[in-house]
């Protein structure tokens, strides 16, 4: 955790979230914990000051089908944790908050 803080420091960044640093030839991403779904034991993630450190790694993609126009591709482990639909509410996925964000944030 030091070693991760004092390259953000050195970036001269240290207010700014979604930052990327390198730490030993290891990538980080520094993002707020308000931007975050995690709801695990927060003993399992590096924190400090109100942000989250992740290692960034490169997605692997998983083609599943390619009909020579369009494929059909899964990741090959979970890349993010977000809620079907932000309101519990009946919708379909075409109006779904998840579908909205996979075709503008990610």
């Amino acid at each position: 955790m030091a070693a991760i803080d004092h390259a953000i420091t050195t970036a001269g960044t240290v207010t700014d979230t979604g930052i990327d640093v390198w730490v030993n030839g290891t990538k980080y991403r520094r993002i707020s914990k308000d931007d975050t779904n995690y709801s695990g034991s927060l003993d399992d993630m590096p924190t400090n000051n109100g942000y989250r450190y992740f290692k960034w790694e490169r997605i692997k993609w998983k083609v599943l089908q390619n009909d020579g126009n369009t494929l059909f591709l899964m990741v090959d482990r979970v890349i993010d944790c977000k809620d079907y639909n932000e309101e519990l509410v009946h919708i379909t996925w075409e109006n779904s908050s998840i579908r909205d964000w996979l075709n503008t944030s990610f």
